[in-house]
């Protein structure tokens, strides 16, 4: 793991530091004490621009959601709500410790939301109604979580 000096220390390299352990490691492994040691930091330090773990995990996914890269839209409804879970799958594929985190915490980040808009307005435009939609939602989001799980090492 790169180290860094007290001086270099900001949110952003926490956060890379954090997503290092956890591609290593699994999302459980994550510490802030952990987080600090990587860094070449105290741990009080970390507080400083984390409040607690559970924070650093949401700016965790938020720096994820920030850097998923969407397609650009389909004519299709049913190619563009693919071709969008696809881009989440991918991000998941890349970074499994997601799925634990958003399983275990009820945590998510607001710079997901393109993402949810995206597939909401292309289910309308598919014609499910709106009693429908929420629970087709998550059936999707289930699938694709369970796609990745199924396909981690054991």
């Amino acid at each position: 793991m790169t180290t860094t000096t007290h001086a270099k220390l900001s949110q952003q390299a926490i956060v890379t530091a954090a997503r290092q352990i956890a591609r290593e490691e699994g999302e459980a492994a994550i510490s802030i004490r952990k987080v600090a040691k990587s860094l070449n930091a105290g741990t009080m330090s970390i507080y400083h621009y984390i409040e607690s773990r559970e924070d650093l995990l949401v700016a965790m996914l938020d720096r994820v959601a920030l850097e998923i890269e969407y397609p650009p839209p389909h004519e299709k409804s049913e190619q563009d709500v693919i071709a969008v879970l696809s881009a989440l799958y991918a991000s998941f594929k890349s970074e499994p410790w997601i799925i634990d985190a958003l399983t275990r915490y009820d945590s998510a980040s607001v710079h997901i939301l393109p993402f949810v808009e995206r597939v909401f307005v292309g289910l309308e435009r598919m014609g499910f109604r709106d009693d429908e939609l929420d629970e087709l939602y998550w059936v999707m989001i289930e699938y694709t979580f369970g796609k990745v799980m199924s396909e981690r090492p054991l």
